[in-house]
Parts: C-alpha cells; sequence; structure tokens
C-alpha cells in the first residue's frame, strides 16, 4: 500500500505550536511527521486540530486518511478522501489515497478506478501505479499488476515497497527465481523490509530450498514478532527440515498470535501426526475445519491419524468428505482404500485404489496397495472360479508398485502456501 501525502508544508517547530496553538500549518507539520514516525493515532489529533481551523483543507482530510488507514479505519479513511475530493475535484493524492481505502475495504475494481483516475490526473504519480497494481493482484490478474510495478519502479527506482509488491505479482505467477530477484531489490533498498524478508522465504521453499527459506523466516520474525503469517511458515520449514519438535512450538506461536489461521492448525496437526501425536493431531485437523469446513487437506490428514488411532469408520468420513471437496485427490483416494481394506470391504477398496490408476497408471504405492487387497480376497477365497487370472493380477500389480508403506504421508503432497 503507498500513501500519498499533500503537498509540501512549511515545517513549523514545536516551539511555535506553544505559542500558535491553532496555527493550522504547524498541527499539519507535526501530523506529517508523526505519521512518518509511525504514531498515527497523534497525527490523527493533528489533522483534525488543522480541520477544525480549516475546514476547507483537502490535504488536512487526504493527509487525515492516511492516518485512519494505518489504524485500521478504513471506512472513515474512505469518507476523509471523498471530502476531499469533494473540496479539489483534480486531486490526485486523494484518488490514489481513496483506493488503497477501498483495497483495504476489499472493493478492488472501485480501488482500480481510483487508481487510473489518480494516474490520469498525474501521469508519472509512481504511488498510483503501485496501488493499481495491487488492484489488479487482488483482482487475480498478476500478469497485468507485474506491468503496474513495472511501471511504478521506473518511475521511482528507490521504492522497496513496489519491489516487494513486484514479488507479489511473480509468486502468483509462479515465477519464483524473479520473485527471489525482486525481494532482494527491496531489501537492498530497506534492510530491516519484514514483508520482503516474508516473500523471500516463500520464493525460496517453493524451490525447495527449505533451510534459506527457514533463515528468511526467521529473519522476518526478528523484525516483526508478531506476524503470525511467518511464525506459521518458520513452522512449515522446521517440519519439511525434519524439526518436527521445534515445528510445533513454532506453530503454536502462530496460533496464539492468531487464532482463526486454519493452516496453522492443519500445519501443527500435521506434524504432531508425524510425531504418533494422534489424539492432540485430530484435535488440531478439528479446529483447521471449524474454522474452514472446505479445508480438504485437513479432513485428509484427519483421516490418516483416526485410521492411525483404528477409528476406521471415522477415517473413512473424514476421507470422503475430503473427496466430496477435492475429488482428483490420489492420496486421499488411495488411503480411503486402505481403509476400505482394514473394514473388509475389498471390492470397494478395489474401487477406490482403481480410480486412481485410471488417471495415473504410474502410482507404485497404489499398485501395491492394490496387490495387498487382490491378495486379501483370494485368501478369503472371495475370488471364486476366477482365482487364476486374479492371481495374476496381484502379480502384475506387485511387479509395478514397491514394497513400502502403503499409507501416503499426505501433508508432503499438499502445497505448504
Amino acid at each position: 500500500m503507498s500513501f500519498a501525502t499533500s503537498e509540501a508544508v512549511t515545517p513549523t517547530p514545536s516551539a511555535t505550536l506553544r505559542l500558535c496553538p491553532d496555527d493550522a500549518p504547524a498541527h499539519h507539520s507535526r501530523g506529517n511527521v508523526l505519521l512518518a514516525l509511525g504514531w498515527p493515532a497523534q497525527a490523527l489529533e493533528s489533522f483534525d486540530r488543522v480541520i477544525a481551523v480549516r475546514p476547507d483543507s483537502a490535504a488536512a482530510f487526504n493527509n487525515r486518511s492516511n492516518a485512519l488507514l494505518a489504524l485500521g479505519r478504513p471506512e472513515q479513511a474512505l469518507a476523509s478522501c471523498d471530502r476531499a475530493i469533494e473540496l479539489r475535484s483534480v486531486y490526485a493524492a486523494a484518488f490514489n489515497n481513496r483506493g488503497n481505502a477501498l483495497l483495504a475495504l476489499r472493493r478492488p475494481e472501485q480501488a482500480l478506478a481510483s487508481c487510473d483516475r489518480a494516474i490520469a490526473l498525474q501521469p508519472g504519480y509512481a504511488a498510483a501505479f503501485n496501488n493499481h497494481g495491487n488492484a489488479l493482484l487482488a483482482l487475480g490478474q498478476p500478469g497485468a499488476a507485474l506491468a503496474s510495478y513495472d511501471d511504478a519502479i521506473a518511475l521511482d527506482p528507490a521504492n522497496a515497497q513496489s519491489a516487494r509488491n513486484r514479488s507479489n505479482a511473480f509468486l502468483a505467477l509462479e515465477r519464483y527465481e524473479e520473485a527471489l530477484v525482486s525481494c532482494d531489490q527491496a531489501i537492498a533498498l530497506k534492510p530491516d523490509y519484514e514483508k520482503a524478508w516474508f516473500n523471500c522465504g516463500v520464493a525460496l521453499q517453493a524451490l525447495g530450498h527449505h533451510e534459506q527459506a527457514f533463515a528468511c523466516y526467521d529473519r522476518t520474525v526478528a523484525l516483526a514478532p508478531d506476524h503470525a503469517q511467518a511464525h506459521n511458515r518458520c513452522g512449515n520449514a522446521l517440519a519439511l527440515l525434519g524439526r518436527l519438535d521445534e515445528a510445533v512450538v513454532s506453530l503454536g506461536r502462530a496460533i496464539a498470535l492468531q487464532p482463526d489461521l486454519a493452516d496453522a492448525f492443519f500445519d501443527r496437526g500435521t506434524a504432531l501426526l508425524e510425531l504418533k501425536r494422534l489424539d492432540d493431531a485430530v484435535a488440531d485437523f478439528d479446529r483447521a475445519i471449524a474454522l474452514r469446513p472446505d479445508h480438504a487437506p485437513a479432513r485428509c490428514n484427519r483421516g490418516n491419524a483416526l485410521l492411525a488411532l483404528g477409528r476406521l469408520e471415522q477415517a473413512l468420513a473424514s476421507f470422503d468428505r475430503a473427496l466430496a471437496l477435492r475429488p482428483d485427490h490420489a492420496f486421499t483416494q488411495n488411503n480411503r482404500g486402505n481403509v476400505l481394506k482394514e473394514l473388509g470391504r475389498l471390492d470397494e477398496a478395489l474401487a477406490s485404489f482403481d480410480r486412481v490408476l485410471a488417471a495415473d497408471r504410474d502410482q507404485p504405492e497404489i499398485h501395491y496397495n492394490r496387490a495387498n487387497t487382490l491378495h486379501a480376497r483370494r485368501q478369503a477365497k472371495l475370488v471364486g472360479q476366477a482365482g487364476v487370472g486374479r492371481y495374476r493380477d496381484i502379480l502384475d500389480c506387485l511387479s509395478r508398485g514397491a514394497l513400502s508403506s502403503p499409507l501416503c504421508r499426505c501433508a508432503e503432497c499438499f502445497s505448504r502456501q
């Protein structure tokens, strides 16, 4: 998000404020300084004081919107921008800030129109191009967003925010190496930019560089200790590195900071599952599902934990619900087949394995599980007169499959993003 301030106001020392408490330019300057220092509540007081003295100050209403946005009050920020535009209809900075407020309110189409208006009024306005890119990204158009970020960087090469936002577009396009380059540019411009460090970790993790990704997330947490997503990602990276106990601790921090973060419950549940803390894992998957009922991975891994606990009917119901959400997920279908086999429902188990193999024959684990099920049928004398043919089918499946555990580690087949 790029804020736009008003035109320069003559700086006024604090002594002037003591002597002239109703000096609007002095309060305006004070508000701008406070906002730059990261004190938006105090800045808001200063801008309100300006407006009390000069209710026709478009600049004060515009800068007031910056303070309100920083305080997480986008509705009021939007009203302040609208008032600034009423007072000055060709105010590019107010249209840009209006776009920020609309983005915060999840109204990206209107935000895009506001940024377009800012650019039309001021074609060299780098911040407006940056926010234009943000609106396009929110609308699911990362390619178009990338072009806007490129324009913003061309106009203002020293702006770390535009470089970082450009990395967002590259991440959305799955162009991870280019995302890393943009992150490096942002960090070179602003070494303590926690959002750039975070994106660097996301790109590295997508490329399979988990040690380096963890280092980036760890740096993010050092810069922003309350960054719940960074703690969550730290946990992801630690789990992928096999450091499961540390992962559980990191994911617990993420949950403490953001108790409604479904992915953190899912990831911690997956780590607990791998640690064989099965009841705790089920509890975390239940919480993830309560927060996000359409969380197919949580339902799949919940089924895995229930299967390991021997609660077969519940495991089957969990796999069925996961498949209703994501019918093409091979490992869920495979694990469903395993449960059905354990329940003695061998024909249904074979049907589950066959559904996967119909889409992709190159599934050694599923060939192995199918062979075991065919063997169970033969042992139970359910094959009847077709015994010889089915025995050959068993041998064919065993030749295709590896003699390994029939259960998948479902956490690895879902993207940790």
